[in-house]
């Protein structure tokens, strides 16, 4: 995917849950944010094919070794 196509996609996450995630890490501290961003992630992972092709594009360019499917849900 290309720079100009990947900013042609329009943003799937909801505004109203981006604010209450930012809410929740700013009320109840980051690490509980940070524990509620891995089902969030692994949603996003599984439902798009297209970012997580674009995902495994760019780090086959910038890892040394072959890129997994733990590398792609890190990034």
């Amino acid at each position: 995917m290309t720079e100009s196509q990947w900013q042609q996609k329009p943003e799937r996450g909801s505004l109203i849950l981006m604010r209450m995630i930012s809410g929740i890490a700013r009320h109840l501290g980051r690490g509980f944010g940070r524990v509620l961003l891995y089902p969030i992630s692994f949603y996003f992972l599984i439902t798009s094919a297209d970012t997580r092709k674009a995902s495994r594009d760019f780090l086959s360019r910038v890892l040394p070794a072959k890129v997994s499917w733990r590398d792609t849900f890190k990034q």
